[in-house]
């Protein structure tokens, strides 16, 4: 079985440094799951916003909370729906100060864009379409699309002014021994949402 993000990249997937390879190679058999702990610092958006990020905090998206050196820890797991579909869910938390905040995705490949789609929040209200690239040094880009908002049976698209634009980077540092990920999310007419940059030390369970 190949994985979603290989199918995503196709031959591409082979230029990624062999840790991330290995990372972004979980699937339902063989490697199965990872999970990583750092710390990331965290930064972006405005005060006026707060209330937004607090009623996303609810359905594990995004946060009001900002901070250096915040405790994180993520967990990849491969398996598939009742209908058979791949899927790879990503459970991120966040330890703050008297509070854990949770950012939560469904992700799965759809072969007529060929690019992922990620069902956002404990609810997936929100999805988003992400392009994958395997950049020449061996790193990751990931690039936020199209979004929608899932109502009952509707897919309604989100006009591209109020679309959150995410671009993902993560590398491996072999001084570190560890992933470095940068996260922006920004918007059109809003500018700079969030930022979040740091290391994680990932560890593995399953066959690979």
């Amino acid at each position: 079985m190949t994985g979603i993000y290989k199918r995503a990249l196709g031959d591409d997937f082979y230029r990624l440094h062999p840790e991330l390879g290995k990372k972004f190679g979980v699937q339902q058999r063989g490697l199965y799951r990872a999970v990583g702990k750092g710390h990331l610092e965290i930064s972006g958006g405005k005060r006026w916003q707060w209330p937004f990020w607090k009623l996303g905090a609810k359905d594990h998206l995004f946060f009001p909370e900002r901070g250096e050196r915040v405790p994180f820890s993520i967990v990849t797991e491969a398996g598939c729906d009742k209908e058979g579909v791949d899927r790879v869910t990503w459970k991120r938390r966040f330890y703050f100060d008297g509070v854990t905040r949770a950012f939560d995705a469904v992700m799965y490949f759809d072969p007529p864009s060929g690019m992922i789609i990620d069902d956002l929040g404990k609810s997936g209200r929100v999805t988003s379409s992400l392009r994958l690239e395997a950049e020449e040094d061996g790193s990751l880009t990931i690039r936020s699309g199209r979004t929608w908002l899932n109502v009952g049976r509707w897919k309604l698209p989100v006009p591209a002014i109020f679309s959150p634009q995410v671009v993902v980077k993560e590398r491996y540092d072999d001084e570190h021994q560890a992933f470095y990920v940068n996260v922006k999310v920004g918007s059109r007419l809003f500018g700079n949402l969030i930022t979040y940059e740091g290391f994680a030390y990932t560890a593995y369970e399953g066959d690979y």
